[in-house]
């Protein structure tokens, strides 16, 4: 089962964020995300521009594949998760909320 191991900046110069994957059999794969040239809701933290965003990309969790950039985008760079207080802009706590959310052990 894959696990989100950590979320660092990207080399890619088109893109703001790298995640990287453990899966199984202990390879790894790196799925980078986020426009660098636009900032997300870990920059900004603008409630209504991050309301706007989600509604704008719900499309993008279609595939249902967590493993995506659009699902990353979602949940770790506009803090997607479903919070009751302010959303968190914690990458140790996104990371902790996305691997709850879709990769139960």
């Amino acid at each position: 089962m894959p696990l989100l191991i950590k979320i660092e900046p990207s080399k890619n110069k088109a893109k703001k964020h790298n995640a990287l994957f453990r899966l199984e059999d202990n390879k790894f794969k790196t799925v980078s995300f986020g426009d660098a040239n636009s900032q997300d809701y870990l920059e900004h933290r603008d409630l209504s521009r991050r309301a706007s965003y989600l509604k704008r990309h719900l499309k993008d969790l279609r595939t249902k594949d967590p493993l995506r950039p659009g699902f990353l985008a979602w949940y770790v760079g506009w803090s997607g998760f479903e919070q009751p207080k302010k959303p968190t802009v914690s990458i140790p706590k996104l990371i902790k909320l996305y691997n709850a959310k879709f990769f139960k052990h």
